[in-house]
């Protein structure tokens, strides 16, 4: 396997994850959507098939950090 840290967010906000370590994610399948004040203000979605490695330890998401760690096939 290989380290894959993307997708990261552009917003700042309360983020809810999807799925957990050791879950099979496909290329397109939401993994995380960040929220400011209730509203919905950004998807992220898996730019690649892989294994969830972990993910950021805190409720809020800033910009341009890793927020979850994939490993992908080379």
């Amino acid at each position: 396997l290989r380290y894959y840290d993307e997708p990261k967010s552009t917003n700042e906000g309360k983020i809810k994850f999807f799925d957990r370590p050791g879950d099979f994610v496909k290329k397109g399948q939401k993994l995380a959507v960040i929220y400011d004040a209730k509203k919905q203000i950004e998807i992220l979605n898996s730019k690649k098939d892989g294994l969830v490695l972990g993910y950021f330890d805190s409720e809020i998401a800033t910009p341009k950090i890793t927020l979850i760690a994939l490993g992908v096939l080379r």
